[in-house]
């Protein structure tokens, strides 16, 4: 992590899609919480096995907590990047921005996502 990055890439474990390195801002406030992390791993994230969390365990564990609070049970980890859409779309990000941040090859895939979103809330 530098300059409030964070930088994924592909492992044994762990691939990346399109095996693209991917490089992702975080707020200065989460870049300060793991600064103070005590460090007894290149990973922050680990398993009583000192391993880090792959992504099967994060995907598993997120729907155990979607359903122990009762929210509804098509919502699953990738739910996140809708949210995360939905909320620069709320601070008036523009849509190449959101883009960007997404990571969405062409503002088509990222329309989509508010197309999606726009057709859940008109049904409600």
């Amino acid at each position: 992590m530098t300059k409030n990055i964070i930088t994924v890439v592909s492992t044994d474990e762990h691939k990346v899609k399109y095996d693209k390195m991917r490089a992702l801002p975080i707020h200065p406030q989460v870049s300060e919480i793991l600064g103070a992390v005590k460090k007894n791993s290149e990973y922050v994230f680990i398993n009583k096995q000192k391993r880090p969390f792959n992504g099967d365990t994060l995907s598993s564990k997120f729907k155990d907590y979607i359903r122990s609070t009762g929210l509804r049970n098509e919502l699953h980890f990738h739910s996140l990047r809708a949210t995360f859409s939905s909320w620069l779309e709320n601070l008036c990000a523009s849509g190449e921005s959101i883009q960007i941040l997404l990571e969405h090859s062409d503002v088509l895939k990222t329309n989509l996502y508010n197309t999606v979103r726009q057709n859940k809330i008109e049904k409600h």
